[in-house]
């Protein structure tokens, strides 16, 4: 556990790795968006513009929302299911969009499986009695 101020309760390690989890996402998208930028002009179903907002978009959320995992914040806890869970189903929306693709068609079960994995880890996560606590205790 990590010491935030003499006045907060120490931080539990979930909370730590999850952040650090949530960071790492954030990074993957806005790598997903730079090199959306660096792509030629090809006959694509989605306009580059949406290649490039959407992981921006995704990558700037989940920033702030690993900050204020990290540093407790009260809203975080909340943000972090709910926001998760709408990312996945616009993923899903999206998904059936490229269906037609032949990338799509042969990675949809990976992306279920991985989809499904990391959002129940995330959920589980923040379900813990020491992380409810912890969120509880730091802002009561």
């Amino acid at each position: 556990m990590v010491k935030l101020s003499s006045t907060s309760p120490p931080r539990p390690a979930l909370v730590t790795w999850l952040s650090l989890g949530v960071l790492t996402f954030s990074g993957w998208q806005w790598a997903a968006a730079l090199t959306a930028l660096q792509l030629p002009d090809l006959a694509l179903i989605l306009p580059k513009s949406y290649l490039i907002s959407r992981p921006a978009f995704y990558g700037l959320i989940s920033f702030g929302i690993a900050a204020g995992l990290y540093f407790g914040r009260p809203w975080a806890l909340p943000s972090a299911q709910w926001i998760s869970l709408a990312m996945i189903l616009w993923t899903l929306i999206e998904r059936g969009i490229l269906s037609a693709s032949e990338f799509a068609a042969r990675t949809v079960v990976g992306t279920a499986f991985f989809t499904l994995l990391l959002w129940s880890v995330l959920f589980i996560t923040l379900r813990r009695p020491k992380v409810r606590k912890y969120f509880e205790e730091n802002h009561a």
